[in-house]
C-alpha cells in the first residue's frame, strides 16, 4: 500500500514538472512570434521635366511619393555633365517631407548637356528619380568656341559630308598661312590655342587683308563644315562636297580684329620621334615645326616643270624616308612662287602647315623662310 502511494506521488509530481516545461517552453516560442519591424527604405522619387532653359539656369523639381521607412530630412535635384548625378555633385536643397518640391539650377554653361535627377534623403539613405537631360541655350549676342570644340562637334553631329552651323558660334583666333607666295589658293589657315582648321574663301590676294599674325573673329552661323582630304574646314557647299564661302559672305563672316600682332609659334616635333596617328590629327591645320629632317630629293626643284603640284618625300636626319604612321610629303603647287628654288640638303628644321590627303601627311610651305638651318644646294 505504501509503495503505491509513492507511485501516485512520483507520478504526480512528473506531471507537475512535464506541465511547468511545457509551459516554458510555449512562453519562449510565443516571446520569438513577435511582429518583425518593418523593413527600412530609402525614400520613393519621380524627377519633373525640365522647364525654363536658358544660357545659364533651368527649373526642375520632383515629387516624394513616399518617405520611405523615415522621415525625409532633405530633397531636391543633383545634376552633373554625365549621367546618373548623386548628392556627390551639384544639389539644391528644396525643404522636407513629402510631396511636390520645384528646384532652381543655377550656374550653369552655355551649350552644354546636362543631367539631373530628384533625389530625398532619410535617416536610412537617399532615393533618386528618373534622370531627365537638357542643353542649355547659347547666348544671344553669339557663344565663342574654340577650333577644337568646333571640329568635336562637326564629329559628333555630321551625318552627310557638310554639316550647317545653326547657332551663333563664333571663333577667335590667329591667322598663321595664307595666299602670299601663291602655295595656298583661296585659302587661309587660323588656330588657336586647341588646334588649327582651314577656311576656303572664293577670293584671291587674302593677305592684304588677312596677313599672317591677324587676329580674326569667325562668325560661324550659317557657313558649313566639311571635309577635303578627311581634314575638317570651313567654307559653303559646292555640289554636295565643301566649297568656297562666296565673296559677297566674307566680310559678314571673317572679321579682322585691330592690327596684325605676333605670327603664331609653332607645335615643334622630332622627326626622329613622330606622335602617334591621335595627336598628328588633332595637329591637322596647324603650324607644326619639324626638326631633324632632311630631303631625299636635295637639290631638285619644288616642284617640277609642268606639275600642277608635287609632293616631295620628307626623310630623317639618317635620310630614312618617315612613314610613321604614315608617308610625309612636303607639298608644292605650281603657283608658289619658289616651286623653282631647289630643295636644300643637309638636316634642318621644316615649317609650315600640317594637312593630310589621301593618307598622307603633308607639309605646307608657306615660303622659303619656313626651311631653316639647311645647308642649302649651290
Amino acid at each position: 500500500m505504501k509503495n503505491r502511494s509513492r507511485f501516485w506521488v512520483y507520478l504526480l509530481i512528473q506531471i507537475v514538472v512535464f506541465a511547468m516545461l511545457t509551459s516554458s517552453c510555449k512562453k519562449k516560442e510565443d516571446s520569438t512570434n513577435t511582429n518583425p519591424p518593418a523593413t527600412l527604405r530609402v525614400p520613393v522619387v519621380t524627377t519633373n521635366v525640365i522647364s525654363n532653359i536658358t544660357q545659364t539656369t533651368a527649373t526642375c523639381g520632383g515629387v516624394v511619393n513616399s518617405q520611405g521607412s523615415s522621415t525625409i530630412s532633405s530633397r531636391g535635384v543633383c545634376w552633373s555633365t554625365t549621367e546618373n548625378p548623386t548628392i556627390l555633385n551639384l544639389i539644391t536643397t528644396d525643404g522636407s517631407g513629402a510631396g511636390t518640391f520645384t528646384s532652381s539650377i543655377t550656374g550653369l554653361f552655355t551649350i552644354t548637356p546636362y543631367y539631373v535627377r530628384a533625389y530625398a534623403t532619410n535617416s536610412v539613405g537617399t532615393g533618386y528619380g528618373n534622370q531627365v537631360s537638357f542643353t542649355t541655350k547659347q547666348d544671344s549676342s553669339g557663344t565663342t568656341v574654340s577650333i577644337g570644340w568646333l571640329k568635336n562637334w562637326y564629329n559628333a553631329n555630321h551625318t552627310a559630308d557638310t554639316l550647317r552651323i545653326t547657332s551663333d558660334f563664333i571663333i577667335e583666333a590667329i591667322i598663321s598661312a595664307n595666299d602670299e607666295s601663291g602655295n595656298i589658293y583661296r585659302t587661309l589657315y587660323f588656330q588657336d590655342n586647341t588646334g588649327g582648321i582651314t577656311i576656303s574663301l572664293n577670293q584671291t590676294s587674302l593677305y592684304y587683308q588677312f596677313p599672317v599674325g591677324q587676329k580674326i573673329h569667325i562668325k560661324c552661323k550659317d557657313l558649313y563644315l566639311g571635309t577635303y582630304g578627311t581634314a575638317i574646314q570651313l567654307g559653303y557647299p559646292y555640289q554636295g562636297k565643301i566649297g568656297r564661302i562666296p565673296a559677297s559672305m566674307i566680310a559678314s563672316h571673317v572679321l579682322p580684329d585691330g592690327l596684325p600682332g605676333p605670327h603664331p609659334q609653332p607645335v615643334v616635333i622630332n622627326a626622329g620621334h613622330i606622335p602617334d596617328i591621335t595627336i598628328l590629327t588633332n595637329l591637322v591645320s596647324s603650324l607644326v615645326a619639324l626638326n631633324g629632317v632632311s630631303f631625299p630629293d636635295a637639290g631638285l626643284p619644288f616642284c617640277i616643270t609642268g606639275n600642277s603640284s608635287t609632293s616631295r618625300a620628307i626623310a630623317d636626319s639618317a635620310g630614312t624616308a618617315i612613314t610613321n604612321p604614315n608617308v610625309w610629303v612636303v607639298y608644292t603647287s605650281t603657283y608658289a612662287n619658289f616651286k623653282a628654288v631647289l630643295l636644300p640638303s643637309g638636316v634642318g628644321t621644316l615649317r609650315g602647315i600640317l594637312t593630310v590627303y589621301n593618307g598622307k601627311f603633308e607639309m605646307i610651305v608657306r615660303d622659303t623662310t619656313d626651311l631653316i638651318n639647311f645647308h642649302r644646294v649651290n
